[in-house]
């Protein structure tokens, strides 16, 4: 979609803006991330599920996610960052273990199998 600015400064119906807004109002709150046995979708206050729509803010990547894997102890930086997003080459360092669910960006893994409030992992910029 191409951005066109009214005379106004903003701008019109169509854009980008339009869609950012949208992401806005529809954000997960609390941001949850959880196993394989949760939800995934729009987490409210009413209602957990662990966040499907997720974006680190370091490498500016979406973060992908696989239900009932966990990720090896031998993983490091620069295989997600040469492998991301990738599941087929992303494999190589996922085991299959049922309920959790392995979450990665191109700068930042975790394996996860109990519901968590994202702020309290503060080495994740998601």
């Amino acid at each position: 979609a191409t951005e066109k600015q009214s005379e106004g400064g903003s701008f019109k119906r169509g854009s980008t803006v339009l869609a950012l807004t949208y992401l806005m109002l529809f954000r997960c709150f609390p941001c949850l991330l959880g196993g394989a046995m949760h939800a995934r979708g729009l987490s409210t206050s009413l209602e957990q599920r662990s966040c499907d729509q997720l974006l680190c803010t370091k490498c500016d990547f979406k973060v992908v996610s696989f239900d009932d894997y966990r990720w090896t102890s031998d993983c490091d930086y620069l295989f997600f960052r040469n492998n991301a997003p990738d599941f087929s080459r992303l494999k190589a360092k996922l085991i299959k273990k049922k309920g959790n669910r392995a979450y990665a960006c191109q700068c930042s893994w975790r394996s996860i199998q109990e519901i968590t409030d994202i702020s309290n992992l503060f080495d994740l910029k998601w």
